[in-house]
């Protein structure tokens, strides 16, 4: 598919009534819906009862402890979207879609079924001077409207969980093209610590993300339509960085260590399965 063709689809997609899209979500969609609008709105930021944004993004403070996995992606990133179409997946306010374009991609798009996330992202990209290669719309990325075949690189980032695999893996291999990619950056779901910590914060979470951290068996479940790339465990040690975050000093000095810790652990089978994160690549067959 041409780039104009695809184009000219996703204005269309744009240009759908966002009342009549919600009306058509089921009720676990409405709620991650609703979800997204509230964390996304700075205007509105009890749109939920007894939520505020600061509740919502109490675990924020873990990921200044990310930076191996992130450099991973980064990486992962300018090796497949230069000259490509790519897609994040729930975008929220477009920043690895901007960045995709920044990198060379031929065009950028996002699609996240908040609404109030798609217009921050579309702001965001005429700020940087991007919208002639960045395009975002409303959408759900278990039944995206994107044409077959249509997309080189999918992004998705802490978002599956909220996701169907049933629905969303076929989905993303119907608009891949032959020999796309996917890259999905998740929590891990067998740490017993940390399973006890997302039930001890469930202001955190919508009702569906509560249940659905994603296990290996998830990936396993892909080979129906992908087949399975790399597999990367992350952030065993480095977590208790965190609580030293507001102490830069220290914190400068204790991270190379602790991810060094990590480096190793993380290698180990079994043990890396107690890792906070994991991530791993999905590539639709050629034939």
């Amino acid at each position: 598919m041409e780039i104009q063709e695809l184009r000219t689809h996703i204005e269309k997609l744009q240009q759908r009534s966002i009342d009549e899209f919600a009306a058509t979500l089921e009720e676990r969609k409405k709620q991650e819906r609703d979800w997204g609008n509230f964390s996304r709105d700075t205007k509105n930021p009890h749109a939920i009862p007894g939520q505020t944004n600061e509740t919502s993004r109490g675990n924020y403070k873990w990921y200044s402890t990310t930076e191996r996995s992130m450099t991973y992606r980064e990486e992962w990133l300018k090796k497949n979207v230069p000259g490509k179409v790519f897609i994040d997946y729930a975008c929220g306010n477009g920043d690895n879609a901007i960045h995709a374009a920044k990198l060379g991609a031929a065009l950028s798009i996002g699609i996240d079924i908040s609404d109030v996330s798609v217009h921050n992202a579309t702001e965001a990209a005429k700020a940087e001077g991007l919208s002639d290669r960045c395009m975002f719309f409303t959408g759900d990325c278990e039944n995206t409207g994107l044409p077959d075949n249509s997309i080189d690189a999918i992004l998705c980032s802490f978002m599956l969980h909220h996701l169907d695999l049933q629905y969303a893996y076929p989905e993303m291999h119907r608009i891949l093209k032959p020999g796309g990619v996917v890259f999905a950056h998740e929590a891990l779901a067998y740490n017993p610590a940390i399973m006890a910590y997302r039930k001890l914060t469930p202001e955190m979470r919508t009702e569906w993300e509560k249940e659905h951290i994603l296990s290996l068996k998830d990936v396993r479940m892909a080979k129906k339509w992908f087949n399975i790339g790399a597999i990367r465990y992350w952030h065993m040690a480095s977590v208790f960085g965190a609580f030293f975050r507001k102490v830069p000093p220290v914190f400068k000095v204790m991270m190379p260590v602790l991810n060094i810790v990590d480096d190793i652990m993380t290698r180990v089978p079994g043990v890396q399965l107690m890792a906070w994160m994991f991530s791993f690549e999905l590539v639709k067959p050629r034939h």
